[in-house]
């Protein structure tokens, strides 16, 4: 049986419903200033706090402002004050592009800021800058460039420091427990490759999915990044966001039939039949969020090209003003010495699996890499499997590397 008509059919469809949707996101960007945009009861759901007092959780709701301006909201759920945990320290968990920190409670009551937190640990969550809870700035609002101007260069270089302090000095504990997922994880090894300082206040780094390398995705999300950003950098003032009703429904729609599950998976990595159509209303109430041109941009630099972590590429005349040098430096991740495990699913097409090894190999202080059969990159998020093929293998370390 001849099926590349089907084949063919299917990736026509795929690219017209990826490029009309980040199109859509594109032309239906906010109108208004979103810093005063966030409807924290209404239909876009509520904030992680409630999600998480809802399950029974208590909560706190903290915010920390950046070296360079942003404000970020950071959500607690205290430890249980116990003998058993009280030694254990904290667990800050940062998630990726396009997320905000609400995407590590999209999985009910089998999230893992929950398991987290019935071991024991003093959980906190938070997300980089330009997604809801992390939008507003101290002067600047996202009709401004300048506020758009940053990719997980500047996430790592001003919002996971100032999230690692914050805890640090909350919590009067030396060290913590970082939990990067996908960007998050890009951003992590930014901070801790630039400042010496950092790699001696976290104790264990848990990577997930990590967006670093990229060479191998085979996504196409991924590789229309550098159409999409260069489109919305000419068209809005720099910043591509989904949080419209419009493209929201589409992607509700998309993700939520069979007929179109080959268009979902292709599109963001997960599949259908991993979710119920309740739950995906649910869950694209708050993913996908936003990110800035400037970010696929970057990440697209490095797309077609082994083991690229590089900062931004300015072109030959501004690299040698800003760099002294016509290329832009690669992070040394030789020195990102912070005992590292990295967890990474066999069918992630967003990242890649030899991409992640590849990262593997190249850090030096790796204790452990799990291949996660099954996972794909959003599963990570709400996949209805992740708990036993992720999340408690995860917590299980986390556990293991706080003795």
């Amino acid at each position: 049986m001849n099926t590349r008509p089907t084949v063919r059919r299917n990736t026509a469809v795929l690219h017209g419903v990826l490029h009309w949707s980040c199109i859509a996101a594109i032309l239906l960007h906010f109108p208004q200033d979103i810093n005063a945009d966030i409807d924290e009861t209404g239909v876009r759901g509520s904030p992680p706090d409630v999600i998480a007092q809802l399950h029974g959780f208590s909560t706190e709701r903290h915010s920390v402002t950046t070296e360079d301006g942003f404000i970020l909201d950071l959500f607690r759920l205290p430890a249980n004050d116990t003998e058993e945990t009280n030694s254990r320290p904290a667990v800050l968990l940062v998630p990726g592009i396009l997320c905000n920190a609400a995407t590590w409670f999209l999985n009910n009551d089998k999230s893992m800021p929950y398991l987290l937190a019935n071991e024991g640990f003093d959980v906190w969550v938070a997300a980089g800058r330009g997604v809801r809870y992390a939008r507003t700035h101290t002067s600047l609002t996202n009709t401004s460039r300048d506020y758009w101007d940053y990719s997980f260069h500047e996430q790592g270089l001003y919002d996971v420091p100032a999230l690692i302090d914050y805890v640090l000095e909350h919590t009067q504990r030396p060290k913590l427990q970082f939990v990067g997922y996908s960007m998050g994880a890009a951003m992590f090894l930014v901070a801790t490759t630039q400042l010496q300082a950092y790699r001696d206040r976290v104790s264990h780094a848990y990577l997930v999915a990590p967006a670093v390398y990229l060479t191998y995705s085979t996504s196409p999300l991924v590789r229309s990044f550098p159409v999409l950003g260069a489109l919305d950098y000419l068209l809005t003032p720099g910043g591509l966001s989904f949080e419209n009703p419009v493209v929201r429904k589409l992607l509700e729609e998309v993700c939520s039939g069979q007929l179109t599950d080959a268009v979902c998976a292709a599109l963001l990595g997960t599949r259908a039949p991993d979710q119920s159509e309740e739950q995906v209303k649910f869950n694209y109430q708050y993913f996908p969020d936003a990110t800035s041109a400037k970010t696929l941009l970057h990440y697209s630099q490095g797309q077609y090209k082994e083991r690229w972590f590089r900062q931004f590429d300015n072109g030959i005349l501004t690299n040698l003003q800003v760099y002294g040098s016509i290329t832009p430096p690669s992070y040394p991740l030789s020195s990102a010495t912070v005992p590292t495990s990295v967890f990474y699913g066999a069918d992630d097409i967003l990242v890649g699996v030899k991409s992640a090894e590849q990262l593997i190999e190249d850090l030096p202080n790796v204790k452990r890499a799990v291949k996660v059969a099954g996972l794909t990159h959003v599963d990570v998020m709400f996949g209805r499997n992740a708990r036993e093929s992720l999340y408690e293998p995860l917590v299980k370390a986390v556990v293991e590397d706080s003795v």
